[in-house]
């Protein structure tokens, strides 16, 4: 469990949570949850841990009100997962410099009912500095009933994808399931790289359904290469 009220000395129980989203990302294993109460967590957290097929690392707001975990535009990536099988559902991220959420060859990724604002912070001109970057080939990323906005203030329309994927290989990537989000404004709602081949950034057997996207600088999807399902 972590709270505003706790401390990263506490042992992370309901009656004794810990202070920082960190704290309990690096005691989480195969099959916890990271139980999050409303508030405002003011850092950035990097998720290095993996949990197994059908037992993820879970991230999941506790009781009622908002969770944010806000990097105030200070960090480059507020939220860097690098293990396989990791959720985050019903939880805010919010203000990077680059990516608000960035995965590093990681696979299995699910993000849930979440609300992602105010990536590329730095208005850097480069796709990557998205709401959600995922880098290295990383396999089945899921992102459904999600909103994703470029600006909660100001104009939406700018640099940096809602959600950008990376391939790296014809043997790499694929498997991904974006359905059911809200994603306004930035460069291209869903996109990737590279763009020249047949393998593309989606790669193959991806599903993408049932999203509302406006407001953006170039296109609402974009999948170019990716020729297989």
């Amino acid at each position: 469990f972590v709270a505003p009220s706790g401390s990263d000395s506490n042992p992370g129980t309901s009656g004794a949570p810990f202070r920082t989203v960190q704290r309990g990302a690096d005691a989480a294993g195969a099959g916890d949850f990271v139980n999050i109460a409303a508030g405002t967590y003011s850092e950035s957290v990097s998720i290095d841990r993996s949990g197994n097929a059908g037992a993820p690392i879970t991230f999941r707001r506790s009781g009622n009100g908002s969770v944010w975990i806000d990097g105030g535009c200070s960090v480059a990536n507020v939220v860097e997962i690098t293990g396989d099988n990791v959720t985050m559902q019903d939880i805010g991220v919010r203000r990077a410099a680059e990516a608000t959420v960035r995965l590093d060859g990681a696979d299995f990724a699910t993000f849930e009912r979440m609300t992602i604002q105010d990536w590329n912070c730095a208005n850097g001109e480069d796709q990557y500095r998205a709401g959600i970057a995922s880098w290295g080939g990383g396999r089945n990323l899921t992102v459904r009933q999600s909103t994703l906005e470029h600006r909660a203030g100001g104009s939406d329309v700018g640099f940096g994808n809602g959600i950008w994927i990376k391939n790296t290989g014809p043997s790499a990537g694929g498997g991904h399931v974006i359905e059911d989000n809200l994603i306004t404004g930035g460069f291209d709602g869903i996109g990737g790289e590279p763009e020249d081949v047949s393998w593309g950034g989606m790669n193959r057997d991806t599903v993408i359904r049932r999203n509302t996207i406006t407001d953006c600088n170039d296109d609402g999807i974009q999948a170019e290469g990716g020729t297989q399902n």
